[in-house]
């Protein structure tokens, strides 16, 4: 993005901060984005849609003889993609594990339903990721980021879903994207289980200034053009075309993975958390 001679991108970020600040994007001390609530959860519904539609697929749950819920649990668990996912999420959250295999042996739609019952878990769960050690927040953000450059470079549209959360159940994902998503998976099940299991105690409340204004330092250093970067702070960019939002998209996930270590995690965390809010 282009700014003034004189303004250095530290000095800019802040003169952006403050007018987030007075244009009332900062509530609170929190940077509210157009995408705030979306810029995570799409990955998992995505993935375990998929993921359920197959495994169903293949242990008879779309064929006359239904297994039973503990069968296809068994099934799952040991499946050579997806069961790294559902052993962890059986680990951290069994209640949720056991209540998503009943419902999907049961589901008419299976690919629907584990879409929408994961997207929702990762939301619900957001506060969990949120008070994970920085290296686990770091892992799931890293990974993720990497999942959505592997997108870009095969599909604008699939790119743009997994940014701003706007896919669903049938949207078209490039081929191999559910084996990406099946490398990424456990990594948010292993934060969200930390977070929850021994959280670390962020308080999301105060000090998050500095760090926003880093981050829109980060952002302005990119090649975004200024209509794509405020696009991204007002929200616009959710009428934006495919291209647009996947490019906004990979410039947002690398302004946060290059902010200090805790300061990633820690913006990384503040959109999980306010994502759980979105429910």
């Amino acid at each position: 993005m282009e700014y003034d001679d004189d303004e250095e991108p530290e000095g800019f970020g802040a003169k952006i901060a403050g007018k987030l600040k007075a244009a009332g994007l900062v509530v609170g001390g929190l940077l509210v984005l157009g995408m705030v609530k979306v810029v995570v959860p799409v990955a998992i519904g995505g993935a375990v849609g998929a993921a359920t539609e197959t495994i169903a697929s293949e242990s008879g749950v779309l064929d006359n003889g239904r297994p039973t819920k503990q069968d296809f649990a068994e099934y799952s668990l040991n499946h050579e993609i997806f069961g790294p996912s559902y052993r962890a999420m059986q680990k951290y959250y069994p209640e949720e594990f056991d209540t998503f295999m009943v419902n999907a042996v049961n589901a008419q739609d299976p690919k629907a339903y584990g879409f929408d019952a994961m997207k929702r878990f990762r939301i619900e769960k957001g506060s969990d990721l949120a008070q994970a050690p920085t290296e686990k927040v770091l892992a799931v953000l890293l990974k993720e980021q990497r999942v959505l450059e592997w997108m870009a470079e095969r599909s604008d549209a699939a790119c743009a879903d997994m940014a701003f959360g706007t896919a669903t159940s049938n949207s078209a994902m490039p081929a191999g994207a559910v084996e990406q998503f099946a490398e990424f998976l456990p990594s948010v099940m292993e934060a969200s289980g930390a977070g929850k299991m021994h959280p670390v105690g962020r308080d999301f409340t105060v000090g998050s200034e500095p760090i926003v204004e880093r981050y829109a330092a980060n952002l302005a250093e990119s090649d975004l053009t200024d209509e794509q970067y405020y696009a991204l702070l007002d929200g616009s960019i959710m009428q934006m075309p495919d291209h647009d939002r996947c490019k906004v998209g990979l410039a947002n996930y690398e302004a946060i993975a290059n902010l200090p270590a805790e300061d990633a995690a820690y913006f990384y965390g503040m959109l999980s958390a306010q994502g759980a809010g979105s429910i």
